[in-house]
């Protein structure tokens, strides 16, 4: 066990598997979610040269604010190609700086040890590393942003640096802002509030440093949207930001389906963060907040965790994506909460560390199943990728067995080797059946016979972001939405349709499906 109290070789070991896990296969799924319009959104910046006016099929796009957009762009020049691996690619590098950012600010109260266990809790919990580490979305990346600046916040606190922390803070909720628009202000806002508030220092957020702070956010907002204006109004812009900030809330939903999420809501997100959401158990004791307030860091955690998860408890249709700026402060009280319990060698503590070490053999079992399932067992080299799998499982489950001081940790590195198993015979196995696949198959296809002529969509044939992005980047160029009809198209123009060709004149040139309807596209040439 030398190996262990070798911190630099763990170090280098965790992050040089962490990546090779997160990295592979990255590329393989068609995009998702809301993935295509980030997608959609970049390449079309990068095709007009206009770099401040999202747009999608060459008109203005509202929702989101473009500074996310700029990352995947930077993305697409460094590897020189448009697929879904660059589209990805960013949340990767912004996983990599959210989990040092928690380290960085886990050490001092916690030690070195034990901030890289906070760290790798974030980084192996369920969401993160089964779901959101795989899409190019704008979310970790966001939250990795107010995650800092909540940390921040805490960080001047305590020096009483009043200017730094206004200034650092509300730069930082800026940023976050130009990615997501009100969210960041709702964050800021409630967190000075509610540390302000409970230290008795309210009267600070009316004196000069605070306006300096607001000011250095109007000025970076501002700048943007200033040079916006010179493209388009503003009006439209700012009246969607609100939109998208209220539109899962009671207002839309009503009011009993909102006090039925009240109740779901707490058992809903423990499950997305399986399994380290189960430390949570550690805070149900009687002498929670005395404990709490006995740690001004914990104190400080759980206050801003408490004031900032309302929007979302109260709230309709809340994505745990969400929550991930959240989710390490809520971690990092359960595993305060842990360490003593760990220190006083309690029965509950080594209840849960069992049951992990029986999750992890299970693990370790589970792993030849694929030479049984009819998706996996035909893969090639599936033999060595399985004894691979079980070659990279069998240390950590060792240690976790004898190794009281390691066996967290040793526990995210079985939590990797499974993200391994899963790179290897999950993401191929569900790639061969989605239905995504054969959406993105045959809007290439009906673009590729359509290179070279002209194409625009018409309003009545819209096609959506995924068959969008598929559309545009196989023709490389800009898909442009227009209410041409054939009898005032130019000849040979080639239109998007929802209807087949209506008469000898028209010629059917490819069709496709259009992902949220499973509704045909017809490619018409007039």
């Amino acid at each position: 066990m030398r190996l262990l109290t070798n911190k630099p070789f763990l170090i280098v070991l965790f992050v040089a598997f962490t990546a090779v896990v997160l990295l592979l296969n990255l590329g393989l799924m068609p995009l998702d979610s809301d993935e295509p319009t980030r997608a959609m959104v970049a390449f079309e910046m990068m095709k007009s040269g206009n770099y401040i006016v999202p747009k999608i099929f060459g008109e203005y796009y509202y929702n989101k604010p473009p500074l996310y957009n700029w990352f995947i762009i930077l993305s697409y020049n460094s590897f020189g190609v448009v697929n879904e691996f660059t589209t990805r690619f960013p949340t990767i590098l912004s996983l990599f700086g959210y989990v040092i950012t928690i380290f960085f600010f886990s050490k001092k109260h916690f030690g070195v040890k034990w901030a890289w266990v906070n760290a790798l809790i974030f980084l192996t919990c369920g969401r993160i590393l089964f779901w959101d580490s795989m899409l190019g979305l704008i979310d970790i990346c966001f939250s990795w942003v107010n995650y800092a600046m909540f940390m921040s916040v805490y960080y001047f606190f305590e020096k009483k640096a009043w200017y730094k922390l206004f200034i650092v803070a509300y730069a930082l909720a800026a940023i976050a802002f130009l990615m997501k628009g009100l969210p960041s202000v709702v964050f800021v806002g409630a967190t000075l509030f509610i540390w302000f508030l409970l230290n008795k220092e309210f009267k600070r957020l009316f004196l000069l440093p605070h306006f300096v702070g607001l000011g250095v956010f109007v000025f970076i907002v501002g700048s943007y949207y200033l040079t916006y204006h010179q493209y388009n109004d503003l009006e439209t812009a700012w009246v969607t930001l609100f939109t998208e900030t209220s539109k899962r809330t009671a207002v839309r939903f009503g009011v009993w389906r909102t006090i039925l999420h009240l109740f779901t809501f707490p058992f809903e997100m423990m499950y997305h963060f399986l399994p380290w959401s189960l430390f949570s158990l550690f805070l149900l004791r009687k002498d929670f907040w005395k404990q709490v307030r006995a740690n001004r860091f914990i104190y400080y955690c759980s206050a801003v965790f408490a004031i900032n998860i309302i929007p979302y408890w109260t709230s309709v249709e809340v994505f745990p994506r969400y929550l991930l700026m959240l989710a390490p402060l809520v971690f990092t009280v359960s595993l305060y909460f842990y360490k003593t319990r760990f220190e006083a060698y309690n029965k509950s503590y080594k209840s849960l560390e069992f049951f992990f070490i029986g999750i992890s053999a299970l693990a370790v079992l589970a792993v030849f199943s694929v030479f049984f399932i009819p998706q996996t067992k035909g893969f090639e080299y599936i033999g060595l990728k399985v004894v691979a799998v079980v070659l990279l499982m069998l240390p950590g489950v060792y240690v976790m067995y004898k190794e009281r001081a390691y066996r967290l940790i040793a526990f995210s590195w079985v939590l990797l080797v499974v993200r391994l198993g899963f790179d290897w015979f999950l993401l191929p196995a569900r790639f061969n059946d989605i239905f995504r696949k054969d959406f993105k198959e045959k809007a290439i296809a009906a673009a590729e016979k359509t290179k070279g002529k002209p194409l625009s969509l018409s309003y009545d044939g819209v096609i959506g972001h995924f068959s969008g992005f598929y559309f545009s980047t196989t023709r490389d160029e800009i898909l442009p939405v227009s209410n041409n009809v054939f009898e005032t198209a130019e000849s040979d123009t080639l239109l998007i349709m929802n209807t087949p060709p209506q008469n000898e004149n028209e010629e059917l040139i490819g069709t496709f499906n259009i992902i949220w309807e499973k509704s045909e596209r017809y490619v018409v040439k007039h």
